[in-house]
């Protein structure tokens, strides 16, 4: 073999190698990227396990406790299962013969032989501080210390802030009793159901040689010592020792026990006060829920006939011009069937009065509702039509089966207030929609360009698709709020992409991909971005920014600093652009400079020949003033000279 030959087998065994190599590194790496999303795959799911793990032991530590009666099946049950139950603790030996007679009563973990006492416990375990403890020990449960240390830091707030309560309560008690002297000490003694000497009544004995004592009255009206208690002087600071030394024996943990019991007696009297007025008002709407029942009937079956109806009306027209798979037909069928349901117990909740939608239940069925109209939308969608310009049986094309509302005119005032929605949905300015409908596109509902895009934003087709596909809204909906939406979405994910940059965005949303890279050299595009950051400029340039504190910032979230994020972005891309002397925006800068300083001299203008109308008007306001005071000491003048005439 020649030279050369050999020359060119070793290139093309060196290059094989190279490439097996590189194809080697390359399963290498894709080997590394599976087993990092495995993994990544596997912590989410542990996340969310820890997540309901930990949802459902908060919710089983709020869960009231409640008395139940058991038998002794059932206590034998209970005895022999598992250690969470725990065994009860009553005397075995008093059970009475019969399993199935009741036995007792249990209050959480615990067995009672009287309901009065099981009754006691639930309400003490049905306190505050208890419910506290529960979160505190769900929360260790499922291994999230911080949080019931949080926990723990607030029982401990909480008791210190009831400990102080009732040291001011028993202090301004002893207060008043002291204005009453030794009398009065003995009166809230005998009234106090706290410290030593609860349940005993005390009178205060003059022992007739300028001392007082304190005795026990029993039943039959005799009076005894009370050991530990020394007589006080009959004066002043007799009482004051007195008081001292009751203030001592009722210690802190005496008052603070006694106004938890009182606390908890006082919310035990409210919840049952609230259940008899919560059974009264049940009482009183039975009568009517019945009728509201037998109307709410007939609506749900004529909304889920009218439904089923037009369900099979738009499952008709679409044989008769596509073929749906029947897999495609038994997943609309199902999620019909379901939609049917949900809307009867919505309607029937309705009827009832018991419908809130703003509650978390009520938001979860009107969302679930949205689900299952898209659901089934998106599945009959790409049967609709054929070759996706002829017809609709479907009414898909034209938003579906509701009605259109969305003005025809890029102009008309009523896209200000859907794009302020969007605003706020989407997390993008209005400002920014604005300028694309009315700047940047500048065309109506009907109208549609040569490369088929349609509506005020202008979608074609192919962006329409996607858009829809992936956040669910419709550019070519008649509902003009879900238009707003597809074209705020996809601003939205375009300006994601730059940074931030909004020139970049518009080139984005005109230009495509090639538009955002700044690759398109389109004369279309050049101008499209030119229209649109103008009018963006000019929005932003006449915003008036208030000062906020000891800057100019204003707070996150609020049309100003939406305006100042735009201001921001502008000067950005002005920054880019005059480093840049390619750049296809710099052949208009300096006409728009210009313009703008014109524009900003002549506004400078009208403001000064403002303020100059508002003084010479001022001026003669005040010389009219000063000759009606005139005119008025001319005319009481003549008035007096005629008045010495007359008389």
């Amino acid at each position: 073999m020649a030279a050369g030959g050999w020359g060119y087998a070793l290139a093309a065994a060196v290059n094989g190698g190279l490439r097996g190599m590189e194809m080697a590194k390359g399963w290498e790496r894709q080997e590394e990227d599976d087993a990092f999303r495995k993994e990544e795959r596997a912590q989410k799911r542990q996340d969310w396990n820890d997540l309901a793990a930990e949802r459902q032991a908060l919710k089983e530590a709020a869960q009231p406790v409640a008395v139940q009666q058991y038998t002794a099946g059932q206590q034998a049950v209970d005895a022999a299962g598992g250690a969470d139950a725990g065994p009860p603790q009553i005397d075995m030996a008093q059970l009475p013969a019969n399993p199935a007679e009741t036995v007792g009563w249990k209050a959480g973990r615990q067995s009672f032989t009287d309901q009065a006492t099981a009754q006691k416990a639930a309400d003490s375990m049905n306190t505050p501080v208890a419910m506290m403890e529960r979160t505190r020990d769900a929360y260790l449960k499922v291994g999230k210390p911080e949080k019931a240390m949080a926990v723990s830091t607030q029982m401990l707030q909480q008791q210190e802030a009831d400990q102080r309560q009732s040291d001011r309560q028993w202090r301004n008690e002893l207060g008043r009793a002291m204005q009453t002297g030794h009398e009065g000490l003995a009166k809230l003694v005998s009234a106090s159901s706290i410290g030593p000497m609860s349940g005993m009544t005390v009178k205060a004995v003059d022992n007739g040689n300028g001392m007082v004592s304190y005795m026990a009255v029993g039943k039959d009206g005799t009076t005894s010592a009370i050991p530990g208690i020394p007589p006080f002087k009959n004066d002043q600071d007799g009482v004051t020792q007195a008081a001292f030394m009751l203030d001592r024996t009722i210690t802190p943990e005496h008052r603070y026990s006694a106004m938890m019991q009182d606390r908890q007696l006082k919310q035990v009297q409210s919840n049952a006060d609230r259940m008899y007025k919560l059974q009264v008002s049940q009482d009183l709407r039975a009568g009517r829920a019945e009728e509201r029942a037998e109307r709410a009937q007939g609506r749900q079956d004529r909304l889920a006939d009218m439904q089923l109806e037009e369900a099979g009306i738009r499952v008709e027209g679409l044989k008769s011009d596509a073929k749906i798979p029947s897999a495609v037909k038994l997943q609309v069928q199902t999620a019909q069937e379901e939609l049917k349901t949900l809307n009867s117990a919505i309607v029937k909740a309705q009827a009832e009065g018991t419908f809130q939608p703003d509650s978390a239940q009520g938001k979860e069925l009107l969302d679930r509702r949205k689900a299952l109209s898209n659901e089934i939308r998106t599945a009959l969608f790409p049967y609709s039509t054929k070759d996706k310009v002829g017809g609709d049986p479907a009414g898909w094309r034209s938003g579906g089966t509701e009605k259109g509302s969305a003005p025809n005119s890029y102009k008309d005032a009523a896209w200000d207030g859907h794009e302020a929605e969007a605003s706020k949905a989407a997390g993008i300015p209005a400002d920014v929609l604005r300028t694309v409908r009315v700047n940047g596109e500048r065309s109506n509902g009907d109208q549609v360009s040569s490369k088929g895009a349609k509506g005020v934003y202008q979608f074609i087709p192919a962006t329409r698709d996607a858009v829809l596909k992936k956040y669910g809204y419709d550019a070519y909906s008649s509902d003009p709020k879900e238009q707003t939406m597809a074209a705020a979405m996809l601003l939205k994910e375009i300006n994601g992409r730059n940074g931030g940059d909004w020139g970049k965005t518009f080139a984005g949303y005109n230009g495509g991909i090639s538009g955002e890279k700044g690759t398109n050299p389109t004369t279309e595009n050049r101008e499209y971005v030119q229209r649109t950051m103008t009018g963006l400029g000019a929005i932003a340039a006449n915003r008036m920014v208030p000062m906020y504190g000891n800057t100019l910032e204003a707070p996150a979230g609020t049309a100003v600093r939406a305006a100042q994020q735009v201001s921001a972005a502008l000067a950005q891309v002005a920054s880019a652009q005059a480093s840049d002397p390619n750049n296809f925006y710099n052949a208009s800068r300096t006409k728009q400079r210009n313009e703008g300083r014109k524009a900003r001299e002549e506004a400078e203008e009208k403001e000064k020949a403002a303020q100059k109308a508002i003084v010479e008007a001022r001026e003669a306001q005040k010389k009219a003033e000063q000759e009606t005071r005139r005119q008025a000491e001319h005319q009481r003048v003549a008035n007096n000279a005629a008045s010495m005439w007359n008389r």
